[in-house]
Formats: C-alpha cells, sequence, structure tokens
C-alpha cells in the first residue's frame, strides 16, 4: 500500500512539474488562455463513474488544453479493506464561454474494483455535460452531469448500468497551480 501510494505521488508530481513546464517555456501563446492564468488544477471530486463513491472525495486533476477544452483526470480509494480503487477521465469541449468558466459537453472513461460480496472490475463510460467556473481567481468548481453505462464483471457475467453522477452532481473543487 505505501509502496502503491508512494509511486502515485511520484508520478502526479513529475506529470504536474513536466506539463507546468511545458505551458511556461510556451507562454501559453498556443492555447488562447489569458497569459499568467493556470493550466493545471488540483483537487478534490465526488463524481462516482470515475472514483466509485457518491459520499468520499477522490482526488481530480484538470489540464486545461485550449481555450475551449479541458482533461480531467480522476483517482478514488473509497475503502482499503477490501482495497477498492477507481480511476478515470472526461475530456470536454466548451459550447459557451471558454474553458475556464461556461457551460461544456464531453465523454469519459472510468475503471477500477466495486465494493460487493465477490470482488468486481467495472468499466464506465459516460457522455456528459455540465458548467465549470471559477469562484475567485485559481479556484475552479465544475459540475458534471449526464448517463453513466456502466458494464462489470460478477461472477464471470456481463452487466449493463444506465445511472448518473453522484447527488452533488459530481462536483469537483480544484485549485490553479
Amino acid at each position: 500500500m505505501k509502496r502503491f501510494t508512494g509511486f502515485s505521488g511520484i508520478l502526479v508530481l513529475a506529470l504536474t512539474v513536466g506539463f507546468g513546464a511545458q505551458g511556461a517555456a510556451r507562454g501559453l501563446s498556443n492555447t488562447g488562455l489569458p497569459a499568467g492564468r493556470p493550466t493545471i488544477y488540483v483537487g478534490s471530486a465526488i463524481d462516482t463513474p470515475y472514483t466509485q463513491s457518491a459520499t468520499v472525495p477522490g482526488l481530480t486533476a484538470i489540464f486545461l488544453l485550449s481555450e475551449k477544452s479541458a482533461l480531467q483526470a480522476y483517482l478514488g480509494m473509497p475503502t482499503i479493506n477490501p482495497f477498492l480503487i477507481g480511476a478515470g477521465f472526461n475530456y470536454r469541449y466548451t459550447l459557451v464561454g471558454d474553458s475556464l468558466k461556461g457551460f461544456h459537453i464531453g465523454a469519459g472513461l472510468g475503471l477500477g474494483a466495486m465494493n460487493s460480496a465477490a470482488r468486481t472490475f467495472y468499466v464506465n463510460v459516460q457522455p456528459l455535460f455540465g458548467i465549470h467556473f471559477e469562484i475567485i481567481e485559481r479556484v475552479m468548481l465544475v459540475f458534471n452531469s449526464g448517463l453513466n453505462f456502466q458494464v462489470t464483471t460478477q461472477a464471470g457475467a456481463l452487466e449493463l448500468v444506465l445511472g448518473g453522477n453522484s447527488p452533488l452532481m459530481g462536483v469537483s473543487l480544484a485549485f490553479g497551480l
């Protein structure tokens, strides 16, 4: 467990520093984002299709790719006994506004292990829509919703489950680096 957590921390740090350095070197000229604004936000999310919990927050990172698009990654561990984990990402394109504030549509993919009597592996595919905005400078709030198509393996069978995000509409609170 400690080894996995340490490796995950080093990986997240390396990705954050790597993406941040690229943005600074480019001067953000080809992204369409205002100069001096963060291109990476990290924080917490309650988004069931990705973190597999409607109550326990997971980690999230938002990478602003351009003026209209962003990629959001998730990692959640709702319990450690038994060890359960969920991870995923979604891509969003802003229809109204820009990548810092507006209404977006997109798609996401999540996978991991679920809490059930038998160890269960799941894969989620989700078309989504939502809103995102900065509460104050460098603090972003994101709400995602949509249908969740879930395929699970349980006792060797495959199931298709239709559902939505958490009761809080897939809320994420992230801070700009």
